[in-house]
C-alpha cells in the first residue's frame, strides 16, 4: 500500500481521536476532518474514506444527544457513504 494512502487513513485515525478528546467538537476539528474527506475523496482512497466512515458513525452512537454535532456528523457521514458508492462503482 503506498505510504501517501497510509498517511491519509493515519490522520483521519487522528482527526477521529481529537474530536473524541474533551467532550466537544469544535468547528475546527470539523473543518479538519471535511478537508481530510475531500482529500481521500479527489484520490479515491477508499480505505481512508471506510476509516472516517466507521469512526464518524462511533462518534455519532456517542453523541446523539448534542443536535448540533450529530447533525453535522451525519452529514459527513453521508458525503463519505456517497462517494464510496460511486468510486466503487467505477
Amino acid at each position: 500500500m503506498p505510504e501517501e494512502i497510509v498517511t491519509r487513513a493515519k490522520e483521519i485515525r487522528e482527526s477521529l481521536a481529537e474530536m473524541q478528546r474533551d467532550g466537544k467538537i469544535h468547528d475546527g476539528e470539523f473543518n479538519v476532518m471535511g478537508v481530510l474527506i475531500t482529500d481521500s475523496i479527489l484520490s479515491r482512497d477508499v480505505a481512508a474514506l471506510r476509516t472516517a466512515r466507521a469512526g464518524l458513525r462511533k462518534i455519532y452512537g456517542q453523541r446523539r444527544g448534542n443536535v448540533t454535532d450529530t447533525g453535522r456528523i451525519l452529514g459527513l457521514i453521508d458525503i463519505v457513504s456517497c462517494a464510496l458508492r460511486r468510486v466503487d462503482q467505477s
